[in-house]
């Protein structure tokens, strides 16, 4: 302590698998990127014109993907099955030929065959699916139409796939997904095999995970069969990819800024990091001041340091090397902390004046001289307000304690019985005193001629001595007191000027005797009345006039 003075989910369309068979059977074509070329149907048989055309007997499969499907065959052929992400599906043979299954993602699926031609047996389907904090899916879900009767296959790669049986004789289906839904396998033996990938998001260290959705809507192939001596089959696919969303909530809290650090400027309690501030208005710091009690440097929380202001009382300030360490309206003190000195009204904005005496920003204090009525001590000019209540000078008088006449407001200083020095206002006649002071030995006295012109509720004008008084108690002269309203004489002198315990007086004269029971002296002042020191209270001793202090 020193003393002081802050990807995407992408559908792998380009790594279909590709099956192929001789040249009576049916080639599947890829499916990525739309590319061309499906196989050719039926054995020797590469249109639909005839009713009763080949179709390769047993072993000719449709074609797959691509622009455009296969031709059908015969009688027995089976028709061209739907291109996976191509553009077209097959083109089915004659009467008795099968149509071409509907192509997965395409544009279009195929076209039916004769009137009652069957649909083609259904190929084997792949799909792999990718999970990502963040994805879209390009392919959500793939249809594949049927392999030709004896085994052709087919191959989609999708986000979701939805399978068709395989063919008599044989063709198998596979699908690897998100989700899957798989169709039986055929008459003599297809296979089916399904298996589901799930892929779960860590949320972060110490926090909330942010999770990404994508929401895939498909609208699955829907393949109608064709009757016995032809028909047609139609396949359409749509897909609805939906793009993943994800939302993150930021968390602000209010403040009002960084709290501030001891010494900065402030309004309000709360905008410093210590948790106190010396208003301007309050306290008379220049703009405000940040700070906090304190006994050692580490109680400051705004990084400032500990420094002594009194023997009750430390605060944090802030440190200083120079004047042009702190900020406008402080200076660098001796022991290198900042504190008030504002040299102009322009550095008290709130208060608007400036005392350049004591460095701070204080209101113009509208005070008294010498010798004015008051009633409280900040009402003078001078250090303190001789009142009615306690010193029964009519209305109160403004004074201060004094050397010499220099160091009085307007009066003069006049050193009473008790060596205190006070100042009282100065006149020549008693018209340049107040309404119920005279002037006497060139100082403004006290001397009250009515109870009206004394303002303390109860109290009465003792005219023999010209001040106010209350109305006058029990305490017979000599009695202990406090305040002259112990007193049938209407009168206290205080311990501390010399009379132990108080001492109940009065006035007196020839024609008005002591209210207390004392005797009164040639000087016209009422004391106990005493024929030994036995007769006095402690501390007292009895003299000619009477008791008073023992010497």
């Amino acid at each position: 302590m020193k003393m002081r003075s802050l990807v995407c989910l992408f559908v792998l369309g380009l790594m279909t698998t590709t099956a192929c068979g001789d040249d009576d059977s049916t080639v599947i074509g890829t499916g990525g990127g739309g590319g061309a070329g499906g196989g050719t149907g039926g054995e020797g048989a590469t249109s639909a014109s005839s009713t009763t055309g080949n179709g390769g007997s047993d072993t000719g499969g449709g074609g797959t993907g691509g622009t455009g499907g296969g031709t059908g065959g015969g009688d027995t052929g089976g028709g061209g099955a739907g291109g996976t992400g191509g553009t077209g599906g097959g083109t089915g043979g004659g009467d008795t030929g099968g149509g071409g299954a509907g192509g997965t993602g395409g544009t279009g699926g195929g076209t039916g065959g004769g009137d009652t031609g069957g649909g083609g047996a259904g190929g084997s389907t792949t799909s792999s699916s990718a999970s990502s904090s963040s994805a879209s899916s390009t392919s959500a879900a793939a249809t594949t139409g049927a392999g030709g009767d004896g085994g052709g296959s087919a191959s989609s790669t999708s986000g979701a796939a939805t399978t068709g049986a395989g063919g008599d004789g044989g063709g198998s289906v596979s699908s690897t997904s998100g989700a899957a839904t798989t169709g039986a396998g055929g008459d003599g033996g297809g296979s089916v095999s399904s298996t589901t990938s799930v892929t779960t998001g860590a949320g972060g260290d110490g926090g909330g995970s942010v999770s990404s959705t994508t929401s895939v809507t498909t609208t699955a192939a829907t393949t109608g069969a064709g009757g016995d001596g032809g028909g047609s089959v139609s396949s359409t696919t749509s897909v609805t990819t939906v793009a993943a969303t994800t939302s993150t909530t930021s968390v602000t809290t209010g403040g009002g800024g960084e709290p501030r650090a001891d010494g900065a400027a402030c309004a309000t309690d709360a905008e410093c990091a210590s948790g106190f501030c010396l208003s301007e208005t309050e306290f008379g710091f220049p703009s405000g001041h940040c700070t906090a009690e304190c006994a050692t440097d580490s109680d400051c929380a705004g990084g400032g340091v500990c420094v002594y202001i009194n023997a009750s009382l430390n605060l944090c300030v802030a440190e200083c090397e120079t004047a042009a360490n702190c900020r406008d309206g402080y200076m660098c003190d001796v022991d290198s902390t900042c504190w008030p000195n504002c040299t102009s009204d322009a550095q008290c904005p709130e208060v608007g004046t400036c005392d350049t005496e004591s460095g701070g920003c204080y209101p113009p204090i509208e005070t008294s001289p010498d010798g004015s009525a008051c009633a409280l001590d900040s009402e003078c000019t001078g250090d303190f307000c001789i009142t009615e209540a306690l010193n029964g000078w009519p209305g109160g008088a403004c004074s201060g304690g004094c050397n010499t006449d220099s160091d009085c407001n307007g009066g003069a200083c006049l050193e009473n019985a008790s060596g205190f020095r006070f100042c009282i206002a100065e006149c020549a006649t008693s018209g340049d005193c107040r309404s119920s002071y005279s002037c006497r030995n060139g100082l403004c006295l006290p001397e009250c001629t009515s109870d009206a012109e004394c303002t303390e509720p109860g109290f009465t004008c003792r005219m023999e001595v010209g001040t106010c008084a209350p109305p006058p108690g029990e305490g017979a002269d000599g009695a202990p007191c406090t305040t002259d309203g112990d007193c049938a004489g209407g009168y206290c002198s205080p311990d501390e000027s010399g009379w132990p315990g108080g001492y109940c007086w009065g006035v007196c004269d020839d024609t008005t005797p002591c209210a207390g029971g004392g005797i009164c002296t040639v000087d016209g002042y009422c004391n106990s009345d005493c024929a030994t020191s036995a007769d006095c209270r402690d501390g007292y001793e009895c003299t000619a006039e009477g008791c008073y202090p023992a010497e």
